[in-house]
């Protein structure tokens, strides 16, 4: 598929995305589901579950991500996490930012507000 991610292929990854961080699900279930039923590429959906591993622990990722998987993904974290779950979310996310920086300078400034916003609700 060489088309932009989908609003609707990102709900579906983030629930899938859920299931595969806390090992409820493999990794080929839910590729099974986002490639095959859904016509995501492959390697995008690996990418996908692979970040959603680092949002649970806190860590950083290496694969970019676009605004929308930021702002589908950050609001269901916030309304489905306890506060310390949604710090490791947001504190990988960071993680990444700065990543992307060393890499490419590039600012991502409506990432960046979004998780500002988003921080700022944890005070």
């Amino acid at each position: 598929m060489g088309n932009k991610i989908t609003s609707t292929q990102l709900q579906k990854v983030y629930s899938l995305g859920s299931s595969f961080a806390i090992n409820k699900l493999k990794l080929s279930e839910a590729l099974e589901v986002l490639v095959g039923s859904l016509d995501m590429n492959q390697t995008s959906a690996t990418n996908y579950m692979r970040n959603f591993v680092a949002f649970s622990e806190g860590k950083v990722y290496m694969r970019a991500m676009s605004a929308l998987s930021y702002e589908i993904f950050l609001s269901r974290f916030y309304n489905d996490l306890s506060s310390s779950e949604f710090e490791q979310v947001i504190k990988s996310v960071e993680l990444h930012l700065e990543y992307r920086w060393s890499k490419s300078k590039a600012k991502h400034h409506d990432v960046r507000a979004l998780v500002d916003s988003y921080r700022a609700k944890l005070v």
